[in-house]
């Protein structure tokens, strides 16, 4: 097993494996990252592929990355009355 966060992101979630994770930053050996803003990306993530219809699946993703431009242009379309 590399010794990555990613890879320790794909084993069992483990109180013993969050501390050796933990100890393991601790001494120099994984760098230091944001665990809240990984468990956040990760909750979003599934949250976005639980979501059935597709094009608010891609508004959402649009509004959580960022996107700001693109949503807008979005939010506007859909709020326009369609002429035709």
């Amino acid at each position: 097993m590399p010794l990555t966060h990613e890879a320790f992101d794909q084993l069992p979630k483990r109180p013993v494996l969050e501390h050796l994770r933990l100890t393991l930053v601790a001494v120099g050996a994984l760098p230091e990252r944001d665990e809240e803003l990984v468990h956040l990306e990760q909750a979003l993530t599934d949250f976005l592929a639980q979501q059935q219809d597709l094009n608010r699946r891609r508004i959402l993703r649009r509004y959580l990355t960022g996107d700001w431009a693109s949503y807008a242009a979005d939010v506007s379309n859909r709020s326009r009355p369609h002429r035709g």
